[in-house]
C-alpha cells in the first residue's frame, strides 16, 4: 500500500513539473485527497469488527494447536518412557531365559552318555 501512494506521490510530483500554477494545486489536492481515502480505507480495515474477530479466532486456534501440541508432546514422552521400561523388562526376561537354557544345556552335557 505504501509503495501505491509513493507511486502516487511520484506521479504526482512528475505531472507537477509540466504543469500550470492552478493544475499543480489541483494535483496537489487530488494526492491529498487520495492519502486520506487511503488513511480512512485502513482505520476501516483495522476498525472492522469481522477483521477483529477473525483475528482474535486465529489467536485463539494458535493457542489452541500450541496447547494441543504440547499435550502431545508429553504424551510421547510418557509413551516413550513405557516403552524403555517395557524393553528393559523383555531384555531382562531374556536374559534370564537364555541363561537357563545355557544351565540346562551344560546340566544336559554333564549327564553320563546312555549306553549303546
Amino acid at each position: 500500500m505504501r509503495i501505491s501512494v509513493a507511486a502516487a506521490i511520484a506521479v504526482a510530483a512528475l505531472s507537477v513539473a509540466a504543469c500550470s500554477k492552478t493544475e499543480q494545486e489541483q494535483v496537489k489536492a487530488d494526492v491529498k485527497d487520495a492519502a486520506a481515502d487511503i488513511k480512512d480505507a485502513a482505520q476501516d480495515v483495522a476498525n472492522d469488527p469481522d477483521i477483529k474477530e477473525a483475528t482474535d479466532a486465529l489467536k485463539d486456534a494458535a493457542k489452541d494447536a500450541g496447547e494441543t501440541a504440547k499435550i502431545a508432546a508429553t504424551n510421547l514422552k510418557e509413551t516413550a518412557k513405557d516403552v524403555a521400561v517395557d524393553a528393559k523388562v523383555a531384555a531382562k526376561d531374556a536374559s534370564v531365559k537364555t541363561q537357563n537354557a545355557a544351565e540346562a544345556a551344560k546340566e544336559e552335557l554333564r549327564k553320563p552318555a546312555p549306553p549303546r
